[in-house]
């Protein structure tokens, strides 16, 4: 595995409901330190019975072991709190510790310094070169089922098909343990582990588009096995 670029990382924390203090955070006062301290460049406040997030912040910064960071994206609403930032979960910690001192400061006396998050929840992507070649990711039995018969069937006088899968894709879903949360509502949605190739590469080139909904360390290590996995089996010949 080499060659890692746009390592993103999402955190989402859901909140008991009135300890996010939007209110507050609407007074004009309580924008300026996002874009003192962190640097944001567009603040919308979305229509409340539309959207999700009451408030959003967008193109951000933030400098961490000597590199500026890009923050995509901060949106926050009653009950949902996500940062989303060009970095490791390290660096959307801090983002999310940043946060955390202005909301204190928008609202001392409130609940939010007092409340853990119910939940937190990550998701990494990345683009990355993996030792794998994407046609050892199907089944041998698979890849003659496209190459003869699909293929075959999907060709005319007019134009000759080539057929080859375009993504390796799976489902992530969650039972919650904690029946707590489950008597507040509380639930996670489906999630997809994806790997495919980069668009606009060559195959041979094993650039691949990834994502997980994991922590980066935990995204990396994933890659790093899955490779050590795939890249055993010989290259699949057409």
């Amino acid at each position: 595995m080499k060659d890692i670029v746009d390592l993103k990382v999402t955190q989402i924390r859901l909140y008991p409901v009135d300890v996010l203090p939007i209110s507050g955070l609407l007074l004009e006062k309580n924008l300026a330190p996002f874009r003192e301290t962190l640097r944001f460049k567009t603040a919308t406040r979305p229509d409340e019975k539309q959207e999700v997030f009451a408030l959003d912040l967008l193109g951000g910064e933030i400098e961490y072991e000597g590199k500026v960071h890009l923050i995509e994206r901060l949106a926050i609403g009653r009950q949902r709190l996500m940062v989303s930032v060009f970095g490791t979960s390290t660096v959307a910690d801090i983002v999310y510790e940043a946060v955390s001192k202005i909301l204190m400061a928008a609202d001392p006396d409130g609940a939010f310094p007092k409340t853990e998050p119910y939940v937190k929840v990550e998701e990494t992507s990345c683009v990355v070169t993996l030792d794998v070649d994407f046609r050892n990711f199907f089944a041998p039995a698979l890849l003659q089922f496209f190459d003869k018969t699909v293929r075959s069937r999907t060709s005319s006088k007019v134009a000759a098909s080539d057929v080859m899968p375009f993504k390796f894709s799976v489902r992530v879903s969650y039972d919650l343990l904690d029946p707590d949360l489950k008597k507040v509502g509380v639930q996670l949605v489906d999630k997809t582990l994806t790997i495919e190739p980069r668009i606009r590469t060559r195959l041979e080139e094993r650039r691949y588009y990834t994502q997980s909904p994991t922590d980066s360390e935990t995204h990396l290590a994933l890659l790093r096995e899955f490779e050590k996995i795939l890249g055993r089996r010989r290259q699949v010949k057409r």
